[in-house]
């Protein structure tokens, strides 16, 4: 069955990597960095925080990986289509990607939600950092399967 990886030349050994770097790279940020910054400003009394530390993490953790897959996979997409093989490249088409959809799209819980903009910029932060990660992550081993044909 194919899903698609072979026709845009997509390295699945760099897009399982970053993808799974990229889910690491957020749990130690909000769970171990900024885990008290995160409380403080995510809106969340003591009860609640306590609830959702409570409860199983299965089905978020499932989820997270899913949507981390699905963004290394556009990324990938991008990176090969665009020819990218330099890690400078790679992290400024990171950076474009969360400045153009995510950072933005993103603004609209502070302008129409009511967010505060401390959780956002903690939220955005990383999702910055992780989106260059993964993409120099993912140019980096890219360029490794083609230098030496092994993946």
């Amino acid at each position: 069955m194919s899903i698609g990886l072979e026709k845009f030349g997509v390295s699945i050994f760099g897009l399982l990597t970053s993808t799974i770097l990229g889910n690491v790279f957020s749990t130690v940020w909000f769970m171990v960095l900024f885990e008290k910054i995160w409380d403080k400003y995510s809106g969340y009394n003591e009860e609640e925080l306590k609830k959702i530390r409570g409860k199983s993490q299965r089905k978020s953790v499932v989820l997270s990986l899913v949507e981390q897959l699905i963004s290394s996979y556009i990324y990938a997409v991008l990176a090969e289509n665009l020819e990218i093989t330099s890690l400078t490249c790679a992290a400024i088409l990171g950076a474009g990607l969360w400045f153009g959809f995510i950072a933005t799209v993103g603004a609209n819980e502070v302008l129409w939600h009511g967010e505060k903009i401390q959780f956002y910029a903690l939220q955005q932060a990383c999702y910055l950092l992780r989106t260059v990660l993964k993409g120099v992550v993912y140019v980096f081993i890219a360029n490794l399967r083609s230098t030496i044909a092994l993946f």
